[in-house]
């Protein structure tokens, strides 16, 4: 698994077309901006032999991120572009939500928002400079 984490003043993505892995959307959820301010954007990359032990570890990463940052929320994107060797759709799906089940058990007040698998998006991001701001996580 691969991660890459950015702090964000501000980040707005808008849902635009499927991709043949999309998962089932409302149209009403097209080109509607969706805004996040003080948060943590994760794009995450799943390979095809990661499993619960990867997830777990993410899940601790990134608890120390948001701890060096103070972000007041998460986005996960799953980001196939950042693996040699990516998992299967269902496979990237299920570990894209046990990753967010791992982060809401170690932050429960930290809320989590999973942008809609398989579906190219517009980004607007306000990324932050500094020590933690931009970081890679490998498990």
């Amino acid at each position: 698994m691969l991660i890459l984490s950015l702090q964000c003043d501000t980040f707005e993505y808008a849902v635009k077309s499927p991709t043949a892995q999309a998962i089932d959307l409302d149209p009403g959820q097209l080109d509607v901006p969706n805004r996040f301010e003080n948060c943590l954007f994760l794009l995450v990359s799943i390979d095809e032999t990661d499993g619960i032990k990867q997830v777990t570890r993410a899940a601790k990463a990134i608890v120390k991120v948001v701890h060096a940052t103070g972000v007041k929320q998460l986005i996960i994107n799953g980001f196939a572009a950042l693996s040699g060797h990516p998992a299967d759709q269902h496979r990237a799906q299920e570990m894209l939500r046990l990753l967010g089940e791992r982060l809401a058990e170690r932050e429960p007040a930290l809320p989590v928002e999973h942008m809609p698998f398989g579906w190219r998006k517009r980004w607007i991001m306000d990324v932050v400079a500094g020590l933690w701001a931009q970081r890679s996580i490998r498990t």
